[in-house]
């Protein structure tokens, strides 16, 4: 039965009229990552199961998809964002990375042992 809901639900109008709505919202928003079609299906769906309008759920998804993609910073810990960091990783959705800048440090020990330790056996 779970397969045929699910067939159902990639079909229905608001799934199709949902993916689009994403997609122009996630334009809107400049979120550029390429995101494959099964996971907006599946963020569509999760936003039809929801209680509340369409486009107030899909805006929803699309700002966690932008604090996903833009930002290294922790996720919040709710339930909506558990689930949805749960679809963004089993999607591999990619994250940015913070590097950090390069900075010379300065050396514990200048002068390598080995030179100390052959320069002590000629005494």
């Amino acid at each position: 039965m779970k397969l045929v809901d699910a067939m159902v639900r990639m079909i229905t109008p608001a799934t199709v009229a949902g993916s689009a709505l994403l997609r122009e919202e996630l334009t809107e928003r400049g979120i550029n990552v390429p995101l494959t079609d099964a996971f907006v299906r599946e963020l569509v769906a999760d936003a039809v199961d929801a209680e509340g309008a369409l486009s107030e759920e899909v805006a929803r998804r699309a700002e966690f998809l932008q604090q996903w993609t833009q930002t290294d910073g922790r996720i919040d810990a709710d339930d909506l964002s558990r689930r949805l960091t749960r679809l963004a990783q089993k999607h591999a959705v990619p994250r940015p990375w913070r590097l950090t800048v390069p900075v010379a440090v300065a050396s514990r020990n200048p002068t390598p042992i080995y030179l100390k330790w052959a320069s002590a056996v000629g005494q």
